[in-house]
């Protein structure tokens, strides 16, 4: 296993050293500090470094918001998007991932790539042949979203999870599916806030069904973002499926030869092969790890 080590930078503030873990053990454990700092000042951030891909995002802010905390979690990849005006890649997809609690754990959970489309979309559309040339630069490079506004969100979450870190950052981050021997050196950041310093967590807890309520209203099929999580996790509990909440941030779940493959898988060191082929079919693996205990 590898051995994490946490440096206590203040009150609130914490740096975690990643030991080349998959990034999905670090940055749990980093939002779990996190989490702990927040309940005890209102606040907690833990900055991660030499760590790896940790999947989707909205599993740690939902561990925030479960705890009836507000969550942050934000995370660097390696180069594949070009700064806004640019050709080359600069950043990667640079994800970052917002929650908050609500009553009957239908949490506000927000999760995106700050570029045109996610990496594994791109992926998927070049497998099919359909990658369309408006999302990249003339040299090959992802697009941010939005131009600038994209970019400069994406250079956000390269400072917070890379540069501020002493993670790797630009360049200094590794492809997971070129460099398998290799450490990613990736960066996470994450934040947790205790909504109930500033007003008592039922307030808080009123404002957010207000806040829905308002959204919904406004017509069409507008919803807070992670409804239709919450909608196809009550679904699937309906069909049978009691582990249906356990998936709900990663959208699906493993068969027993996938559990055996990862059960049978180092935790530390550099990304294996079968590591590496999960991710790439799409899997993403918090579920299988909380039920190994990892």
């Amino acid at each position: 296993m590898p051995v994490l080590r946490f440096e206590r930078l203040g009150p609130s503030l914490a740096r975690l050293e990643g030991d080349s873990a998959m990034g999905f053990y670090p940055a749990a454990e980093a939002m779990r500090a996190a989490i702990i700092m927040a309940r005890d000042t209102g606040i907690g951030s833990v900055g991660v470094r030499n760590s790896n891909f940790h999947g989707a995002g909205a599993y740690y802010v939902n561990l925030a918001a479960e705890a009836g905390l507000i969550g942050l979690a934000l995370s660097n990849s390696f180069p594949k998007v070009a700064a806004h005006g640019g050709l080359l890649p600069v950043i990667g997809t640079n994800p970052f991932a917002f929650g908050a609690p609500r009553r009957n754990d239908e949490h506000l959970l927000f999760d995106m790539a700050t570029s045109v489309m996610a990496g594994s979309s791109l992926r998927a559309a070049e497998a099919k042949g359909e990658a369309s040339a408006e999302h990249l630069t003339g040299a090959g490079a992802l697009l941010p979203f939005g131009g600038a506004k994209g970019f400069g969100i994406g250079l956000m979450v390269e400072i917070l999870a890379g540069v501020l870190t002493g993670a790797g950052f630009g360049p200094g981050v590794s492809s997971m599916y070129g460099a398998t021997g290799e450490p990613g050196e990736n960066g996470h950041y994450m934040m947790a806030i205790d909504p109930a310093r500033f007003m008592g967590l039922e307030t808080f807890l009123d404002r957010m069904d207000q806040l829905a309520a308002l959204t919904a209203a406004s017509g069409g099929n507008a919803a807070l973002p992670g409804a239709n999580r919450h909608r196809e996790a009550a679904l699937s509990a309906v069909a049978g499926d009691s582990d249906s909440r356990g998936r709900l941030c990663a959208g699906c779940g493993f068969g027993a030869s996938v559990r055996n493959e990862l059960s049978r898988a180092s935790c530390g060191g550099s990304l294996i092969h079968s590591f590496v082929q999960v991710i790439h079919c799409r899997y993403l693996l918090f579920p299988a790890l909380r039920r190994l205990g990892l």
